[in-house]
């Protein structure tokens, strides 16, 4: 009855006539995630002892969030699907939840103050210390802080086991992530580099829960599926799990605007002037960066065989970098190019995980690259600084800076107010929701031109953690305006956490504009990812 629930678009009135329950507010099941939420609540008892089976048909049909299912992994285990309804980052309280469970994992909620615009925790989430670091892993996406927390972790004995981002086997580049529950540093190993599509992480969960060995357990993710992992099993997932209390460590990354599917990934970079259809299979890495320009870094020559041996090969080949400027990209590859659940996501940076790795607020000058550039990491807790801790007296990790909280000695510079606004107007998602006649263009400018205007802009951006809060703003703007028109004012403002609200405040007055005009306002060039 409850999957019929999840999958079927019966009214509700019918529904709640087969269950004998009182009409809920919602019409039908297009708002299915109040009403199938609601039920549950209404019928606990009817679920006693009713085993979970995980959800196995056709991605996302078949999933409770539908289209908006970011893939997380948690319906496609036995232990997390039975916890969907109150874990799921994008039904019933959706993003707002992961904000009530902060005080559960840290310790206390973020702290901060709109009127004297003390809003550092409103950014970063709650923290202790935010530095700058780098790591000395070859082939890693950057420098490899993650991967050197990682093994750090695994080797001092702490976990048990690591739960990593992957490749499918015999796959060529970046596009094919599956979850590897690791327990050797080699394992580990083989989940370095980002795999910019969506990825099932706790697919292993059923994994982890039958192993009676592994007691204590660091899993390496993205917020959505963090918030999941944080949430199932009534926020007690070590009991869910089997692990021992306080057994759990989440190692998190910055995540902003995945592909949906391996194969948005692969067309996305298709059209990176500098790769093309010819080369986007020999694409390794890629990130948007701080100077208005998409970095790929591309292998050079064949590799042979598949598995872990042919990934381990890959890693050791000489490569190439292109930098193309945002500007040459089609704007009509933006918005496929997106999963659904991106536009309607605000955790940009992870705000349940003990320790969070990412670059958008590190400074990245003209001669850098992402192989030598210093990360952004941010501690969390007691647990994240043990974890940083552990990797720095290992040798796999060092801080070049230490910015206190909320990064106030870091470098900084500018005013993002003004570039974020521009960013908002000129972005193909805005555009298309706003203006019924939007069709984004399918070239983009000439490289000469791009390469130009990205120069000049880089000269008048914010950088590092100014730039940081640019592009948190202007993802939560963005993504305001998505989850209002998905879901409906009601549902949005249930979803949306009060910490992004407090963040979008400033723009009030230009965002009203914004709606009124159509999203006809005059910007900067076309595209909607961002840094």
């Amino acid at each position: 009855i409850f999957e019929a629930i999840a999958v079927c678009r019966l009214p509700s009135a019918a529904i709640c006539r087969c269950l004998r329950l009182p009409l809920p507010a919602a019409t039908t099941c297009c708002n299915r995630v109040a009403v199938y939420r609601d039920m549950l609540l209404l019928t606990s008892g009817l679920t006693a002892g009713l085993t979970a089976k995980p959800i196995t048909g056709p991605w996302p049909k078949a999933f409770p969030a539908k289209e908006l299912c970011s893939n997380c992994g948690l319906c496609r285990s036995a232990v997390g699907v039975a916890s969907v309804t109150e874990a799921c980052a994008f039904l019933g309280d959706g993003m707002s939840r992961a904000e009530q469970l902060e005080e559960r994992v840290h310790g206390r909620g973020r702290q901060y103050d709109v009127a004297s615009d003390d809003l550092y925790e409103a950014h970063y989430g709650v923290h202790e210390e935010i530095v700058l670091a780098r790591g000395f892993q070859k082939n890693a996406q950057w420098t490899g802080v993650a991967t050197g927390v990682a093994l750090a972790w695994l080797e001092s004995g702490e976990v048990d086991a690591v739960v990593v981002t992957g490749s499918e086997a015999g796959a060529s580049g970046f596009a094919a992530p599956k979850p590897v529950l690791c327990r050797t540093p080699a394992q580990v190993l083989a989940g370095r580099r980002v795999k910019p599509s969506l990825c099932p992480s706790l697919e292993v969960l059923d994994e982890v829960k039958s192993d009676p060995t592994i007691r204590r357990l660091l899993f390496c993710g993205v917020g959505c599926a963090v918030q999941a992992l944080r949430a199932m099993g009534g926020a007690s997932p070590e009991d869910a799990l089997g692990l021992e209390a306080g057994g759990l460590f989440v190692l998190g990354t910055h995540c902003v605007d995945n592909s949906p599917t391996p194969e948005a990934a692969q067309a996305f970079v298709s059209t990176l002037p500098g790769v093309g259809e010819e080369r986007a299979n020999d694409v390794l890495a890629y990130e948007f960066m701080a100077d208005f320009r998409v970095h790929a870094r591309l292998r050079e020559g064949e590799v042979e065989g598949g598995g872990e041996a042919g990934q381990a090969a890959e890693r050791e080949q000489p490569q190439s970098v292109v930098k193309p400027a945002y500007m040459t990209l089609p704007p009509s590859i933006g918005i496929p190019s997106i999963a659904p659940s991106c536009f309607a996501c605000f955790d940009y940076t992870n705000g349940l995980a003990d320790l969070v790795v990412g670059y958008m607020g590190a400074p990245f000058g003209a001669k850098d690259e992402m192989t030598t550039a210093p990360l952004m990491v941010t501690v969390r807790n007691a647990r994240g600084r043990r974890m940083l801790d552990a990797a720095i007296e290992a040798g796999r990790v060092e801080v070049l800076q230490r910015g206190g909280h909320g990064g106030r000695e870091l470098p900084s510079e500018g005013d993002r107010r003004l570039i974020t606004m521009k960013t908002v107007q000129a972005d193909s998602m805005v555009k298309s929701l706003l203006d019924p006649s939007y069709v984004a263009g399918d070239r983009g400018a000439p490289p000469w031109v791009g390469d130009i205007l990205a120069s000049v802009i880089a000269r008048t951006l914010p950088k590092g953690m100014e730039f940081a809060r640019f592009s948190i703003d202007y993802h939560y703007l963005r993504n305001q305006l998505y989850v209002e028109q998905r879901m409906g004012p009601n549902q949005a403002a249930r979803h949306v956490p009060a910490y992004a609200t407090a963040l979008m405040q400033r723009y009030d007055a230009e965002m009203q504009a914004v709606r009124r005009g159509g999203g006809k306002a005059t910007g900067g060039a076309g595209g909607s990812r961002g840094a």
